[in-house]
């Protein structure tokens, strides 16, 4: 049975994963866990429960380092307004946010498609305006035009970014500068690939409190690699519960894009295994026939010239149902109908 008190539901994040979406805390005794998402957060110095969840499926996406402000900003001169952020403010915050956070746990999981992270990224800073996540939004504002935003919790820096064309003008560290003198000394956390966010805070006098490993988990099917690397495999080999398995986990499955090193997509794969069963089932649910891989050959191509001709007379049926013309010679069609 579920253990009620380390796995709590997230329900506003339950709404872009068809399965849900749970909160995991440790000790992570053995149960029998939910097959949404599921994400947990364990001390780096608690490589026990690190252990204890990759047996259960769990895979390391970041390490988040949390930071405390030891003293305040220098407030200088700017050439763009500092103040709080109003209602009118609202597109250009939740544009900015939509694709500034690409370091983040929700970009760096596989599983996870990026559309999907930036939606949510945006989601969470609209939510500040619905009255739902935040106490103070503070924005830098030049020539009327919004350039970053500092959504805080309390005195915790929930969420800060600075729209791309205007970042190096210091910008954020003057929005730091702006709470300390209207909140106070802030906490802060980021993660340690993003070394730009780590030189901001240490530059604005903050200092290392403490870190951790941030784990994710998709299902109970797939466990041990990446979601992207098992669906891969189990186009090869045939499996379909694996894909089952992904499209419980994540809203709105785009098959399409997911693609392998030399843009392979999922069909294409499982045609140079000859895995018919498991190109209806993509075709079923959406995917697309006839995209072309970095050599421009698809999986009719790749059906007939990996030796599966079942297969490729399967695919045949399946480009005509879709009213697609054949592109084998017309040798190889003779082959294949003969």
């Amino acid at each position: 049975m579920i253990v009620k008190k380390m796995l709590h539901k997230d329900e506003w994040l339950s709404t872009y994963f068809k399965a849900g979406a749970y909160a995991y805390k440790p000790p992570f005794n053995e149960a029998v866990l939910p097959d949404g998402f599921i994400y947990a957060k364990v001390q780096t110095n608690n490589i026990e429960d690190v252990q204890e969840a990759s047996r259960q499926g769990f895979c390391v996406v970041e390490v988040l380092v949390q930071f405390q402000q030891q003293r305040f900003v220098e407030q200088k001169i700017t050439p763009y307004a500092l103040r709080f952020s109003k209602a009118e403010d609202r597109d250009e915050v939740v544009h900015i946010a939509r694709d500034a956070f690409i370091e983040s746990r929700l970009y760096k999981d596989p599983a996870i498609p990026n559309d999907v992270a930036a939606h949510i990224k945006a989601h969470w800073v609209d939510n500040f305006y619905n009255g739902a996540r935040g106490d103070n939004m503070i924005v830098a504002e030049e020539n009327g035009r919004i350039i970053g935003f500092v959504l805080l919790i309390g005195q915790v820096i929930d969420l800060i970014a600075v729209a791309p064309q205007d970042t190096k003008k210091g910008v954020a560290s003057a929005m730091i500068s702006f709470a300390n003198d209207q909140i106070g000394l802030l906490s802060a956390g980021t993660q340690l690939v993003n070394q730009p966010s780590i030189a901001l805070y240490q530059k604005c006098g903050f200092m290392l409190t403490s870190s951790a490993y941030v784990l994710h988990r998709h299902g109970q099917k797939i466990r041990g690699t990446s979601m992207t690397q098992a669906l891969f495999t189990a186009a090869l080999e045939g499996n379909q519960d694996v894909f089952e398995a992904y499209k419980t986990s994540v809203q709105d499955v785009k098959w399409d894009e997911i693609q392998d090193k030399n843009g392979n997509v999922l069909i294409a794969v499982a045609a140079s295994k000859g895995k018919l069963h498991i190109i209806q089932y993509l075709v079923r649910e959406g995917a697309t026939l006839n995209i072309p891989n970095k050599d421009g050959r698809a999986d009719l191509q790749i059906a007939y010239e990996d030796g599966h001709p079942n297969t490729a007379r399967g695919l045949i049926t399946l480009y005509e149902a879709a009213g697609l013309g054949l592109t084998l010679s017309q040798d190889a069609l003779q082959v294949l109908v003969a």
